[in-house]
């Protein structure tokens, strides 16, 4: 567990992985899922559309108790100006309506056994994550979901 940390941390700070579906050497490539709302409903993204993760199962059933999550951050928001401008430069981080069905990933997520000890392994990928609350808005507010500590 304490290297899959180490090798999440390494991911994080050695750069984003927010550029989606680049061309990658080595890459694999990873679905995407999303909360279903009636169920969850408070997972949710700032303007509220279903909040989701990607995900590509075990290829290799000896890692199959294997997990590798990597939570990426983007960009905190705190009101509405603040939301407006993050939805405005970077729209990937405030709605899933422009997520791709698939996302293909390199580095931590390279499929590669003689590269790295984790190919094969469970592999999530949450991009503009944060661990926080969604502060609820009034219905006929036309304000942004706030992301809170």
């Amino acid at each position: 567990m304490s290297v899959l940390l180490l090798l999440l941390l390494c991911c994080l700070c050695c750069g984003s992985l927010a550029k989606v579906n680049e061309a990658r050497p080595h890459g694999q490539t990873l679905q995407k899922v999303l909360y279903d709302n009636v169920t969850y409903p408070d997972a949710v993204c700032n303007d509220g559309s279903p909040s989701g993760f990607y995900v590509l199962p075990a290829t290799d059933p000896a890692k199959a108790d294997m997990w590798v999550v990597v939570l990426e951050g983007g960009q905190w928001c705190y009101d509405d100006f603040s939301c407006g401008v993050r939805a405005q430069q970077n729209p990937q981080l405030t709605t899933s309506t422009v997520w791709p069905p698939y996302l293909t990933l390199s580095g931590i997520f390279d499929g590669n056994t003689k590269r790295n000890p984790v190919a094969g392994a469970n592999l999530v990928y949450a991009g503009a994550f944060r661990f926080s609350l969604t502060r609820r808005v009034a219905p006929d507010s036309a304000s942004h979901r706030l992301l809170q500590l």
